[in-house]
């Protein structure tokens, strides 16, 4: 039986495009490093980001892109942090001369709360959207185990339907119940909980005491159970721990699961991926090789929850990819190897296993500034403005890329040069009037690097 396997999201071709420049695979004296940039929720790059492996460290320059040298190891910690932003880290792998792109999207601390006289009486905090955190009296202590009285409670929760919910996600989408096997997991939303009692000085909760946290959830990602998993992060291993459930409770707006919890990191809920199936991805370049050694990260969103996962895997000598299971439902696929990219939106179900072709190309950078004609003057576009560029060819394959301008009303377009025909189009809503621009070329070179919208005729 094959099914092909059409899917809801195709905006895949990310910054990661831009990372490369380093050998994809090789040896031959090649440096082993990670390369990446870290953006926030839009998409608008973060300079003076601080990365980090073991010692190792660098910072984003003002691309927001980092380069950084490390020793050949597996399962390596990667952090990345910078004041008034929620800290995150992921973990891979590197052979010896290898480059591996590694993009991160961090976002602002949900909330930051001044709590006193912590030691004497119970205090709380909150996210600012539905996350909440109750810490009994006398609860909270310093690294030497001394009660504190005052701190800054940093509280920062996210939900599946958040804009790059799956790059903001912290750590890997792998639980561990204990003892067990790693299962393949899906969220429906995680809460951070940092408490700072000085500069650099991390407080957590005494040993035998408990706090009783809440992590909303989203319409069109809610499990709906009454209950669900509830997981905290193992910040060495990036895996998350099984702690017990969390119980539901929808007479608050929005719906939150509710827990007691003995420490303070990441909460997630999540569940073992219902109706999973496995995955394998091939990857060739665009004369039809294998490329063994190119790096894959599978974006999943379960159709029947609305729930995100991620997953990440090295081809082998074959060229591919295997993954024990994957969520049916909404998938995208980036693949690289060095500077090259490619992505996959559908799939093929053959004898119960998923499976997708993948082919790698060189990309090119294009800078674009998009404004509105308002009554004849030229406006730029908000921030917030999507642009997007489809395009085709005989015999080249096909892609989309999707970004969102900055605030200056600019985007970097990361495209494959050699297609024959690129449709772009772009849209926004200013006060109740529409403008918008859907037009195409036939090369990457006559794309235009101002987009005017305009009002459609007829309206």
């Amino acid at each position: 039986m094959k099914i092909k396997q059409t899917l809801l999201s195709m905006a895949f071709l990310t910054l990661l495009a831009g990372c490369g420049g380093g050998g994809g695979g090789g040896g031959g004296g090649a440096a082993t490093q990670i390369q990446g940039v870290v953006t926030d929720s839009l998409g608008v790059p973060i300079a003076g980001v601080t990365i980090t492996v073991g010692t190792a460290t660098a910072t984003t320059d003002a691309l927001g892109m980092y380069t950084l040298a490390v020793s050949p190891a597996a399962n390596l910690k990667v952090a990345a942090a910078k004041t008034g932003l929620a800290k995150t880290f992921d973990v891979v792998t590197l052979a010896n001369g290898q480059t591996v792109p590694l993009n991160f999207t961090l976002q602002a601390v949900g909330k930051s709360n001044v709590l006193t006289g912590m030691s004497a009486n119970p205090t709380a905090a909150d996210s600012g959207r539905g996350a909440t955190v109750a810490l009994p009296a006398g609860s909270i202590v310093d690294g030497n185990n001394n009660v504190i009285d005052n701190a800054t409670v940093d509280v920062t929760s996210a939900v599946p339907s958040d804009r790059n919910y799956t790059d903001k996600f912290p750590g890997l989408f792998v639980g561990n119940t204990g003892g067990g096997a790693d299962t393949a997991i899906e969220s429906f939303g995680y809460v951070t909980v940092d408490i700072n009692c000085g500069v650099g000085k991390t407080c957590n909760l005494l040993a035998g005491k408990t706090a009783d946290i809440a992590i909303p959830v989203a319409v069109g990602a809610d499990p709906g159970t009454p209950t669900i998993d509830l997981w905290s992060l193992n910040e060495t291993t990036g895996k998350w721990v099984h702690e017990g459930t969390a119980a539901r409770d929808a007479t608050v707006n929005p719906v939150v699961y509710r827990a007691t919890v003995s420490h303070f990191s990441s909460y997630n809920l999540d569940r073992a991926i219902p109706n999973a199936i496995p995955f394998a991805v091939t990857v060739k370049n665009k004369n039809g090789a294998i490329v063994p050694g190119a790096q894959v990260v599978i974006t999943s969103s379960n159709s029947n929850g609305g729930a995100a996962s991620e997953s990440r895997g090295v081809t082998n000598a074959a060229g591919i990819a295997e993954f024990a299971s994957v969520a049916p439902g909404s998938i995208s696929v980036i693949a690289s190897s060095g500077n090259l990219v490619g992505s996959g939106y559908s799939y093929d179900v053959v004898n119960g296993k998923a499976v997708m072709d993948v082919t790698l190309y060189q990309t090119v950078q294009k800078t674009i500034t998009v404004v509105y004609l308002d009554n004849g003057v030229e406006k730029t576009a908000p921030s917030s403005t999507t642009v997007s560029v489809m395009s085709e060819g005989t015999g080249a394959g096909h892609s989309f890329f999707s970004a969102i301008l900055n605030a200056q009303g600019q985007a970097v377009l990361k495209l494959q040069p050699d297609l024959s025909f690129y449709s772009y189009n772009a849209t926004v809503t200013i006060n109740g009037t529409t403008y918008s621009l859907n037009d195409s070329v036939t090369s990457v070179n006559a794309l235009p690097s101002k987009w005017v919208l305009k009002i459609p005729s007829g309206v």
